[in-house]
């Protein structure tokens, strides 16, 4: 897998007028799955007793690590976005500017008052809609 295509598709998605907005800056880390990831999906730091890497929260709400820019298999490495713009896959109908946390199948639902927030939404979406959103990698802080 070529780490160059989905980070450049990214980035043409973020273009307005052709031109990639200058807070658009990403930073991406390459991971290896220990569990199935789709693609633009919400991830967590796991371990599953052989090796460390990411995976779909075990948990809605768990602290996030990013948004995957590809689909992996156990094994495989895929870029995560951990901090920047970039789109995610909605689980839920939300509107901007909506903080967001992860359901167990890492798409983006509201935060709610015991959710680590990963993300705040830029544009509003439905279900399995793809909409820009801000990562705040890390989960900084719960939403209130």
């Amino acid at each position: 897998m070529s780490i160059t295509n989905p980070v450049k598709r990214v980035a043409e998605s973020l273009a307005i007028d052709g031109q990639v907005p200058k807070d658009a800056q990403i930073i991406v880390i390459n991971m290896t799955c220990v569990g199935a990831v789709g693609d633009r999906r919400f991830v967590e730091l796991a371990d599953n007793g052989t090796s460390a890497g990411i995976q779909h929260p075990a948990s809605a709400g768990n602290r996030i690590f990013g948004i995957t820019l590809a689909a992996g298999a156990i094994g495989e490495v895929v870029p995560v976005c951990v901090s920047g713009l970039c789109e995610l896959e909605l689980g839920a109908t939300l509107t901007a500017p909506d903080d967001l946390s992860a359901a167990t199948t890492g798409k983006g639902i509201a935060a709610v008052a015991t959710h680590v927030v990963g993300a705040q939404l830029l544009e509003d979406g439905a279900d399995t809609n793809l909409r820009k959103v801000r990562v705040h990698g890390g989960g900084l802080y719960t939403a209130a």
